[in-house]
């Protein structure tokens, strides 16, 4: 018997959304930021000499993290994957602290 109101699973889960969403966004925002700079630093500032090595630890840096990442997550390595991982996280830790069971749990207590 719904009061007519949300459910609070659909609220949960778009808070989840959000989140994941606003990560994504933070990524892309720093990955625009790095590139900005790097290339006021190539560019304007240093000169591609000093700024190469600069440019190859940010990338092999970046490349790693996302490597280990998907390694510990045990994803394919996609932004699909990581978007998904971080929203399921997110919505799990959103349903256990409302008091509800997440669905992947519930789906496994029904079988």
């Amino acid at each position: 018997a719904d009061s007519g109101g949300v459910r609070p699973e659909y609220a949960l889960d778009a808070m989840a959304r959000a989140y994941a969403q606003r990560i994504a966004l933070f990524g892309g925002v720093a990955f625009t930021a790095t590139a900005a700079t790097m290339f006021r630093l190539t560019f304007v500032d240093l000169g591609w000499d000093v700024t190469e090595p600069i440019t190859y630890f940010i990338q092999v840096s970046g490349a790693l993290g996302w490597y280990w990442f998907f390694i510990v997550s045990r994803n394919e390595a996609s932004y699909v994957s990581a978007w998904d991982w971080l929203y399921h996280r997110r919505r799990a830790q959103l349903y256990k602290s409302a008091g509800l069971v997440p669905p992947k749990e519930a789906a496994k207590k029904a079988a």
